[in-house]
């Protein structure tokens, strides 16, 4: 089931930016990761991946625009699968780049992140049209 990701508009009590000096908090707003959070993340249309989904009830999925986002720094800066969960899952510069808050907030698990990879090549090997402009 599709659901849209609107929580990262939200701040929480958990919300990282929080916990970080006047110094540093700057520093996160100037970094390059929060100039990718609004100039891509915040511009990826979810709504563009629904027919990856079912429409029957069930689980929703995870945020599409993580996952968007979480492919496009993996290759921007040659991580491995492994480096980006390491990264998605402990640096705060790489989870503010996808919009994530909460220190205590999981991204999505490796396997979800697989099998929105799988149903991505799989529909464009279905549809032979990529999603999005980025080539994803």
């Amino acid at each position: 089931m599709f659901k849209e990701n609107n929580g990262h508009f939200q701040t929480t009590f958990f919300d990282a930016g929080g916990y970080l000096s006047k110094t540093r908090q700057k520093k996160l707003e100037e970094s390059e990761e929060n100039t990718f959070y609004h100039m891509v993340f915040k511009q990826i249309n979810e709504k563009d991946f629904e027919c990856l989904y079912s429409e029957k009830g069930s689980r929703p999925n995870a945020p599409v625009n993580r996952m968007v986002s979480a492919i496009i720094l993996k290759e921007k800066k040659g991580w491995t699968t492994k480096e980006m969960m390491e990264q998605v899952d402990f640096n705060l510069k790489t989870r503010r780049a996808l919009g994530i808050n909460d220190l205590s907030e999981e991204a999505f698990c490796e396997a979800t992140y697989f099998n929105f990879t799988d149903r991505l090549l799989s529909h464009y090997i279905k549809i032979g049209r990529k999603l999005t402009r980025a080539g994803i």
